[in-house]
């Protein structure tokens, strides 16, 4: 199943923190090599909730990022990132084909596909590594992890939006 989805605003504040990424910077980022090397390698990956983001973790010697493979909170990708004159960074994501994985992960995975299938078009929250000035301003985005289904998004507006096909 692949659809589309507003991944965050760009020169609009977020509701969370005040945060604002610009437009230049975003277009800095999507026509960089590690744009695109994460794209190629499908390494933009959607999870249900923030569960892997937050957790103290220090004892692990784990990092957050990694929480997300550790405990398999991964149940699809980003295929790309794109600017829309609506004052958002849309992207086009595919979920993984569930046939292919078990357990947890493979429930997750048809967990989000019986909602999308049923028309329930959740909010997300973009993963972000940036660099920020004194005013929470980005300066740079290092990178867009991906994004985590959540009821509670960093950003307003930012959602799926609809599912453009039912193919895997």
């Amino acid at each position: 199943m692949e659809f589309s989805l507003t991944l965050f605003p760009y020169n609009t504040p977020a509701k969370s923190d005040g945060s604002v990424i610009p437009l230049d910077v975003v277009e800095k980022y999507l026509s960089s090599s590690a744009y695109a090397d994460r794209i190629a390698k499908r390494l933009a990956f959607i999870g249900i909730t923030h569960k892997d983001r937050k957790k103290n973790n220090s004892h692990l010697d784990i990092s957050s990022d990694d929480l997300v493979l550790v405990h398999k909170n991964t149940v699809g990708f980003i295929k790309r990132m794109y600017i829309q004159n609506d004052g958002f960074v849309w992207a086009d994501a595919q979920l993984f084909d569930p046939s292919k994985f078990s357990g947890l992960v493979k429930d997750d995975i048809m967990y989000l596909e019986g909602m999308l299938g049923e028309g329930v078009l959740p909010p997300v929250s973009a993963v972000i590594d940036a660099y920020w000035n004194a005013s929470e301003i980005a300066k740079e985005l290092i990178s867009v992890d991906g994004a985590d289904v959540t009821l509670g998004p960093a950003f307003e507006g930012a959602e799926i939006k609809s599912i453009t096909t039912n193919k895997k």
